[in-house]
């Protein structure tokens, strides 16, 4: 499913959380260098520094899920520059991800 949607209160929208997946990791085409044939999730990829942003681009000429114009879901990092652990800052785009879309 190269454009995933998911139904929400009866609207239908862009499945964000799906580009995470296992499920949708051979569309990056990323294998796994420590398990050939397998294909890296988007976690790992940003993990491993094989990618530093990911764009989605799509037509409005069929308006068939709502999906954000610019949204970014950024890491945090502390004082010292390293990464906090599972924190990210969901107001970091053209709006917040309230995880409701």
């Amino acid at each position: 499913m190269l454009y995933p949607r998911r139904t929400v209160d009866l609207e239908i929208y862009f499945d964000y959380t799906h580009l995470y997946s296992d499920e949708f990791a051979p569309y990056y085409g990323i294998e796994d260098p420590a398990m050939p044939g397998t294909y890296l999730n988007l976690c790992e990829i940003m993990e491993g520094g094989f990618a530093h942003e990911l764009w989605v681009v799509g037509s409005a000429d069929v308006p068939d899920a709502r999906a954000w114009e610019v949204v970014e879901y950024k890491q945090e990092y502390n004082s010292q520059g390293n990464k906090i652990p599972g924190q990210f800052d969901p107001c970091a785009g053209n709006g917040c991800v309230d995880g409701n879309q």
